[in-house]
């Protein structure tokens, strides 16, 4: 799982500011997630590297744009090691064409699939 700790804010624009950065999540449902408690608190974000994916040309929701630094195949499946400011990023996704290591990547943020996990006590919040 990729873990990223951060500060939760939503005035300028949903996103999780991770020091020098921050992660889009613009489009997040506040409302069913619990996350409203935690806004302006730390916590750690997870997706699942099944989860990130190239995004499409018109992506539905936040995209990051990751450096891709190294290409796994392992049989049936492709895990992309990738660089996201400071943080490391792990993708998997199908066999195919993909670009060359040192490539920016976008990767669309699947929203319905994040994990938030309190910063102090680890405990689950969705």
């Amino acid at each position: 799982m990729n873990f990223f700790r951060g500060r939760l804010l939503t005035d300028g624009g949903t996103r999780l500011e991770l020091g020098g950065t921050s992660l889009p999540l613009h489009g997040l449902d506040f409302a069913s997630t619990g996350l409203s408690a935690h806004t302006g608190r730390e916590l750690v974000l997870g997706m699942r590297p099944e989860d990130l994916q190239p995004a499409r040309s018109q992506p539905e929701g936040p995209v990051i744009a990751a450096r891709l630094e190294l290409i796994e195949p392992v049989g049936h499946e492709v895990f992309l090691h990738l660089r996201y400011a400071s943080e490391e990023v792990v993708a998997r996704v199908a066999p195919g064409p993909l670009p060359e290591p040192g490539t920016d990547l976008r990767l669309a943020i699947p929203l319905d699939r994040l994990h938030f996990f309190a910063a102090d006590s680890g405990s689950r919040i969705r």
